[in-house]
């Protein structure tokens, strides 16, 4: 519902005299046309990260809603560690390789 409130949001006059116009297929201005079932099949095929997801298992006390402890472990789980830039409490500012 969301993605066809933003392309009805997309084609109005404000936001399309601010957008440079392209023929390119990849940029596909025709998506209001698709039904549901043909936007979600869109979506999937164009969908991913352009970041190096970090932080999701950060290394921060239990009572914060924790996935780990100190020592990499997976709370509740035996023999169970994370040891990525999951574990990162914070994002980093430089690329994810550098501190990992």
């Amino acid at each position: 519902r969301s993605l066809k409130i933003l392309i009805k949001l997309a084609n109005t006059k404000p936001v399309l005299s601010a957008l440079k116009q392209d023929d390119n297929p990849l940029l596909d201005h025709n998506l209001g046309k698709l039904s549901d079932d043909e936007l979600e099949n869109e979506v999937r095929k164009r969908v991913g990260t352009l970041y190096h997801p970090t932080s999701t298992c950060s290394v921060v006390p239990l009572e914060e809603n924790s996935v780990v402890d100190p020592f990499l472990k997976v709370y509740g789980l035996e023999n169970v560690r994370v040891a990525d830039a999951s574990i990162f409490s914070r994002i980093v500012a430089g690329h994810t390789v550098n501190s990992v």
